[in-house]
């Protein structure tokens, strides 16, 4: 292997050391090319038998806690972090099945959500806000605003009609 034999003329990279370093990125990327092919092919077999069977194995779903420590001293609870640890297989299977709802999903969202929406921010309504606020002040005319504390609504809709979430979750 070439990488690092240097001229002896000029301290910079003999063209043998460029020629073995692009030789050697060539095998990589072929080698990596040709597994990641081997790997999608072994889980479009998985996959297709999931959806074919309707059954998700048990070990895709389950998670795995496990603690970091983010401080120096470790014997307390909050210098730890917990990372949830699931299944290769279970996390691509999920991306697939939310890259394939996604459109669908984003078709029944109103307009007014783009905070829920991809490529949307909230920060775009606030401008337009901002904007008409400012027209109206210019042309004299009358605006009217309502904010509503959802989460405040929904508090109080759940007391009345009781928790609707329980039949999703």
């Amino acid at each position: 292997m070439l990488l690092h034999q240097r001229s002896k003329k000029s301290g910079c990279p003999s063209d043998k050391s460029i020629v073995g370093r692009q030789q050697n990125l060539a095998i990589y990327q072929q080698k990596h090319r040709s597994q990641t092919k081997l790997t999608a092919k072994m889980l479009h077999v998985l996959f297709r038998k999931v959806w074919e069977e309707e059954q998700v194995p048990t070990g895709w779903k389950e998670e795995q806690l496990s603690k970091i420590p983010k401080k120096e001293d470790l014997n307390k609870c909050e210098n730890y972090r917990d990372i949830t640890l699931l299944l290769v297989p279970g996390k691509v299977l999920n991306r697939v099945l939310l890259n394939r709802m996604e459109d669908a999903v984003d078709a029944q969202i109103r307009g007014q959500q783009d905070g829920l929406r991809k490529d949307r921010l909230c920060t775009d309504q606030i401008a337009t806000l901002r904007i008409t606020a400012e027209q109206s002040v210019e042309w004299n005319s009358s605006l009217y605003i309502n904010f509503i504390d959802y989460e405040k609504d929904l508090t109080m809709w759940i007391e009345h009609h009781g928790n609707f979430f329980g039949t999703i979750v």
